[in-house]
């Protein structure tokens, strides 16, 4: 599948234009820091380039080896680390609502939705993949195969969820002021996202600094060519704020390596180094709920 990214020349989140770093040069992409905080990539890919990304499983491969049987990956094992990470995420969103209907965007194969339904949610999943909303509909979740940029609804979601969604699109905020549109009266949006700086991507950046920019392997596992921002609490609180969410709840948490096509030593190394992580508070993901507040600032 042949991959045009296109240039933008400014921050994703807080759309300065000139106010930014160069940090890393990789092959098909550097990588920037804007003074607001953000990391990006640029060029990137546009919104119907990420979209074609991820109509299925031979397309994820072909932009990245290691995604290999992601959407086969089951995540819904008890003991996957995907699994125990949607159960608090739907704990805690359970600590500041008692009101149940949910909205994922983005919803793949439906993971998340089953385990949100198993726990007495009204669950509906949007996503841009006919062949992944024919498998929502197929496990009895009600799926709507459309752009979430262009789909309409007279009904208010108490929560919306962008889960691993919110670091792909060129223009993030646009995301977030549809949800905040679709939310009814004091909303719950739940965002799941990587978490930048990690303490993996800190080795990564020595190495690639140490060996005077010529070691850039370590850093090309962190900053890929399907993910655009790469965003911490802070700039996605930030974010929140521009379009009017209160951040309620963060936390940082670990990927689940189990779910990528690596060799063992490499996932062994990955799993050490995710203690040492959690000590320094350096863990690779974030997970945050924010709630709507009642009226535009």
């Amino acid at each position: 599948m042949a991959l045009k990214l296109t240039k933008v020349g400014q921050c994703p989140i807080c759309r300065n234009g000139g106010d930014h770093q160069e940090l890393y040069q990789l092959e098909k992409f550097n990588v920037y820091q804007c003074s607001c905080g953000v990391k990006f990539i640029d060029p990137s890919l546009d919104e119907e380039a990420m979209i074609n990304v991820y109509q299925s499983t031979e397309h994820l491969k072909e932009i990245n080896p290691v995604l290999e049987h992601y959407y086969e990956y089951e995540t819904l094992a008890p003991n996957s680390k995907t699994y125990q990470d949607y159960v608090k995420a739907l704990s805690e969103l359970s600590r500041f609502t008692t009101k149940r209907s949910l909205l994922e965007v983005g919803c793949g194969r439906g993971s998340f939705l089953k385990v949100a339904r198993d726990q007495g949610w009204n669950v509906v999943g949007i996503d841009s993949s006919r062949e992944n909303i024919k498998v929502v509909k197929e496990q009895g979740i009600d799926g709507i195969y459309v752009d979430y940029l262009s789909y309409t609804s007279s009904e208010k979601y108490d929560v919306i969820v962008l889960w691993d969604l919110i670091e792909h699109p060129q223009n993030p905020g646009k995301f977030i002021e549809k949800s905040f549109e679709l939310l009814a009266e004091d909303g719950l949006l739940l965002i799941a996202t990587p978490n930048d700086p990690s303490l993996l991507s800190i080795i990564a950046s020595w190495i690639y600094r140490l060996s005077g920019r010529s070691i850039s392997g370590p850093l090309r596992k962190f900053y890929v060519v399907e993910h655009t921002s790469y965003l911490n609490q802070k700039t996605l609180a930030n974010l929140l704020s521009k379009f009017n969410f209160e951040t309620l709840k963060a936390w940082r948490t670990e990927t689940d390596i189990d779910r990528y096509q690596i060799p063992a030593s490499t996932k062994l190394f990955v799993k050490v180094s995710f203690v040492f992580a959690k000590l320094l508070g350096l863990e690779n993901r974030l997970i945050l709920i924010a709630r709507k507040r009642n009226s535009r600032a």
